[in-house]
């Protein structure tokens, strides 16, 4: 019932508040952007370049965060992942 309730101010507002309601939209758009860029790179990058792409775009996380989650988000196998890193360092 307590999420009824919230959903129902939540929508509420929306009606209410024109600027929360664009707010909302753009949000949403920069959400799937996101996840279409993510998925088009999956397809059209290879696993070499969407680790660098990781590299680059979260430079804080790549040597605090296990391999196997880095693999993961990349969509590879950790021990993919450990080949792609000691190529890299080779070069």
């Amino acid at each position: 019932m307590f999420c009824l309730t919230l959903e129902a101010a939540f929508y509420e507002q929306m009606r209410q508040d024109k600027n929360f309601l664009e707010f909302y939209v753009k949000l949403l758009e920069r959400i799937f952007i996101s996840k279409e860029e993510r998925e088009s790179a999956f397809m059209k990058h290879s696993a070499e370049r969407r680790y660098l792409d990781f590299c680059v775009a979260f430079p804080e996380l790549k040597d605090t965060i296990q391999q196997q989650q880095i693999a993961s988000y990349i969509g590879i196998t950790p021990v993919a992942l450990s080949r792609i890193r000691q190529k890299l360092k080779l070069c």
